[in-house]
């Protein structure tokens, strides 16, 4: 984990927020936690790989076990991807379209059934322009953060929660 994932745990946490941090590979949040550390603030830490279904459900029901609720679900997981269609094996274009879209639906669909039940609880996804724009010899890329929209904006319209993912980006289209 680095960057704006590091950046919103210790803003999370020093606002207030018991925050579970997930990673598939633990042994690898060096960094992290002497960041944590030097901010002076607690985080918990679970294993989950956005790859393995079994690993978001264990992650989700630990912290309902743990704390019976879950406030917000921050979608971040991400891995650079920028390969011209014709270049990119099906292995990749599978691992990219894998790592920007099904790990979105997966943990969303993890923390769903809770956050319906308690009528409570938010979905924050990280995306990129790319969502919005299209951008030449990147076409999976975009392709994967299109479907993440449109997967948002579609929950969006029919959850049963007021208002529990919102869908929204600062890029603009061009006039």
């Amino acid at each position: 984990m680095h960057g704006l994932g590091v950046a919103l745990v210790v803003q999370a946490t020093q606002a207030g927020f018991k925050v579970y941090t997930t990673m598939r590979n633990l042994a690898r949040r060096g960094t992290l936690d002497k960041v944590v550390q030097a901010a002076g603030v607690a985080v918990e830490f679970l294993e989950l790989d956005v790859q393995k279904s079994d690993t978001i459900q264990a992650a989700v029901d630990t912290i309902l076990v743990t704390d019976d609720q879950i406030d917000v679900l921050i979608n971040n997981a991400d891995a650079g991807f920028v390969r011209a269609m014709e270049r990119a094996s099906e292995a990749e274009i599978n691992g990219a379209l894998d790592v920007k879209f099904m790990d979105v639906v997966c943990c969303t669909k993890g923390c769903m059934p809770h956050t319906c039940k308690c009528r409570s609880g938010q979905v924050i996804r990280i995306s990129s322009v790319g969502e919005l724009i299209a951008q030449p010899f990147n076409e999976i890329y975009c392709a994967a953060k299109f479907a993440v929209e449109g997967f948002t904006e579609s929950l969006a319209c029919i959850s049963r929660l007021p208002s529990p993912v919102a869908s929204s980006s600062n890029a603009r289209y061009p006039s």
